[in-house]
């Protein structure tokens, strides 16, 4: 008769390795499991208190996070935030090979400018640039400023240009 082992099994005890059968491992796998369920098994009402507790919480966490992310219109020293007020062009149909001047109006502390365009060349920088492109078509002109505070805006003005 040929006995078939499932697996070895360390015994801390003993410091040795023995060969257990299917239902003997079935056995000690329930018996860990019943441990298992009466250590950590509660009562409804104490699991009610909790959950209880539990939604309270997340009630306050989320009206503190309500309160807590609500943006206000000056900067953390008091003075306004970004105000784009317009974005100009001195022309805005004009010859190819012509230089015309753009002008952003911007109110705020710590401003940057980013200027781009679909085409052509800025001479300059800050609020206010000369631009110019070596052919005829319509083209934008874009302007990006942000402020000390990372908030941003931006305009753009579109110009023609004919031979």
């Amino acid at each position: 008769m040929e006995k078939k082992h499932l697996s070895l099994f360390y015994s801390p005890t003993t410091g040795k390795c023995h060969h257990i059968s299917k239902i003997v491992y079935i056995c000690m796998l329930r018996s860990a499991l019943k441990n298992f369920y009466t250590l950590f098994s509660f009562t409804e009402s104490f699991i009610r208190k909790i959950m209880k507790k539990l939604f309270l919480f997340l009630g306050m966490l989320t009206i503190t996070g309500f309160f807590a992310c609500s943006k206000s219109n000056t900067s953390p020293s008091g003075t306004s935030t970004l105000k784009f007020e317009t974005l100009a062009a001195a022309d805005t149909v004009m010859k190819v090979n012509g230089i015309t001047t753009i002008t952003a109006k911007v109110s705020g502390e710590g401003i940057t400018y980013k200027w781009t365009a679909t085409y052509g060349t800025f001479i300059g920088s800050g609020s206010k640039v000369q631009w110019t492109v070596c052919h005829s078509d319509k083209f934008s002109i874009t302007c990006e400023v942000k402020d000390k505070n990372n908030k941003s805006d931006s305009r753009t003005v579109y110009i023609r240009t004919v031979e």
